[in-house]
Formats: C-alpha cells, structure tokens, sequence
C-alpha cells in the first residue's frame, strides 16, 4: 500500500514538473514573440504617424528655406553667416509633436493575433492552428529638435539640409508583459543648394546646440 501511494506521488511530481516546464517554456516563447512582433507593428505605426504629422506641418505651414534660414554675403560675395528663425522652427516643432499625437490617437485599438502553433515554437508548427488576440496598449513620449546639415555638391556649392529629427518611446503593457520601444527618424523639411565657400564653423551648426 505504501509502495503504491509513493508510485502515485512520483507520477504526481513528474507530471507536475513536466507541466511546470511546459509553461516556463510557453511563456518565455510567448514573450519573445510578443515582444518581436510588437516592435515591429509599433515601429511601422509611430514612424507612419511621424511621416504624416511632419508633411500635414511643412504642408500647412508653406515651409520653404528662404522662411527659415537667411543667408548673408560681403561684398566681395563671401558667406559671412546663415542665420535661422529658432522661433518659426519651435513653431513648427510644436505643431509637429501635437500632430503626431493626434495621429496616434486616431489610430484603432492594436492586437497582435498569434496562431497556437507559433506559440508551441515548433517549425512544423509555425503560423498553423486557432490565433489568440492579445491587445496592445500604448503610452507614447516623443521629443522633436532640429539639425542643420551641410553637404558638398560640387565646385564652391553646399547642399544646406534643415532636418527634424523625431525621436520617443513606446510603452507597451499587454494582460502579462510590459516593454518600451525606442523609436527615432528624421525628415528634411527644407534644403537648398549655397553658391560659394561656406565657413567650417557654420558647417558643424548644429541647431540643437
């Protein structure tokens, strides 16, 4: 009898144990997907959002060079300074971080739909069976500076590039998993081509200094 009731506890205990691990292992399979797959759709989502709050700002602004940067010669020609409108770019970067988060307030629910077979972690298993929904929420930080970029483009000509640079982070909280994403682009929102010699110290501007 007593032999009989230890025989029950070792299968008890094994089949705990293999139970146990089966879950540790789904679970941690189970992270790694979400968290894969997250920042993947998230990424997509935040950079779309970013290109579409940074054209609907140059668009409705009129943003051209000439209204934001001043050039200025001696009179032998010479670039003796280029000046920007700090002013009209924070204007703009205010516009650009307030219509970026109405862009992603617009955007529907998010859910991530993972097939059973993928969660197993089984090659053979991979995209097959029923799909489990699990839904995504988000809290979004992002910042928006500027940079000035100078490029060479021939004989005594400069490529002058005004870029805002997007750059935040996404916190994700699903029913078991919290993670954030980092999440960081830039755009041109104004060049022009410079005739003439542009000093080496304009060339390291950089307006966020």
């Amino acid at each position: 009898m007593r032999k009989k009731g230890i025989c029950v506890l070792v299968v008890f205990l094994t089949f705990l144990i293999i139970l146990l691990s089966a879950f540790f292992y789904t679970d941690k399979n189970l992270r790694l997907i979400i968290l894969e797959m997250s920042e993947s759709k998230i990424g997509t989502l935040m950079s779309d959002c970013a290109n579409t709050a940074v054209n609907r700002a140059v668009k409705e602004n009129g943003i051209k060079y000439d209204d934001i940067v001043r050039v200025t010669r001696d009179a032998n020609n010479n670039i003796t300074s280029i000046q920007t409108d700090i002013i009209k770019l924070n204007e703009i970067r205010t516009e650009i971080d307030y219509l970026f988060s109405e862009e992603m307030n617009r955007q529907p629910e998010i859910f991530l739909s993972i097939p059973i077979g993928t969660i197993i972690g089984n090659e053979y298993t991979v995209g097959r069976g029923p799909k489990i929904n699990f839904r995504l929420d988000l809290s979004v930080n992002t910042s928006t500076d500027y940079t000035s970029k100078f490029y060479a483009a021939g004989i005594n000509q400069t490529l002058h590039q005004i870029c805002v640079e997007v750059s935040g982070s996404a916190y994700l909280l699903s029913p078991w998993y919290k993670t954030s994403i980092d999440f960081e682009t830039s755009y041109i929102v104004a060049e022009t081509v410079i005739t003439g010699i542009v000093p080496e110290t304009m060339a390291d501007l950089n307006l966020n200094k």
